[in-house]
């Protein structure tokens, strides 16, 4: 079998989340952030029949590349990659040795059922405000209600003087604020569905290309 593009570019965006991953029978792919403070779900072509584990996502990644859309057949023990004459055995990572009783997370189904807030956030709009929390080096991203009014907005709340940006996106009723770091917003370009827990975390659905990402949230808002 051959990885497609997307089953590459979401692998990609999750050896970004964490350099290690165990591969599952079936289609649905799961990575766990050190700390637990992003999850990410996908649904993938089918890579494997056989439960992998995979030390160094990236380094994976970089071989399959290189060899340009090789074959992969995958065994209990290794990979075979091929491409043409050249053929490549990849030994996989003993599991326990990626996973540990943290990670019983990663197996848990996390509901939403009551989000307090739900919103639509266009991939081009999300990507403009990353890219100018960047550029200003603003280090917090929030969701916040003040006055009716419900924003996104890229800050550094630690300094009341600092350039910020607002996204408008609608009206909601109690004030509140929810603040993640801007470097755990790791999310591959797609329009999401964001479902807010206040206090807790937040999903966000992508709409295309079937990734779902939890995402932790500071501990110390107002």
């Amino acid at each position: 079998m051959k990885l497609s593009e997307q089953t590459i570019n979401v692998l990609k965006n999750f050896a970004n989340i964490h350099s290690r991953i165990v591969l599952e029978p079936g289609k649905v792919q799961k990575t766990l952030a050190p700390g637990d403070i992003i999850m990410a779900s996908a649904n993938l072509e089918e890579i494997t029949d056989h439960k992998f584990g995979i030390y160094d996502l990236n380094q994976f990644l970089g071989n399959i590349v290189t060899l340009k859309d090789p074959e992969l057949e995958f065994g209990d023990k290794f990979v075979t990659i091929s491409s043409g004459r050249i053929k490549m055995k990849y030994h996989a990572c003993p599991t326990e040795l990626i996973e540990d009783s943290d990670n019983a997370l990663i197996n848990r189904e996390v509901k939403v059922d009551n989000p307090d807030v739900t919103f639509t956030l266009a991939g081009d709009v999300l990507n403009n405000i990353l890219r100018l929390a960047s550029m200003n080096e603003l280090p917090h991203l929030s969701i916040l209600s003040e006055s009716g009014e419900l924003k996104l907005r890229v800050h550094d709340r630690e300094n009341d003087t600092s350039n910020f940006v607002d996204v408008d996106l609608g009206t909601h009723d109690e004030d509140f604020v929810a603040t993640f770091k801007v470097e755990n917003i790791k999310l591959i370009a797609d329009d999401y569905v964001v479902d807010l827990l206040v206090g807790k975390f937040a999903r966000f659905t992508g709409q295309t290309k079937g990734v779902t990402y939890f995402v932790g949230l500071e501990t110390n808002d107002e």
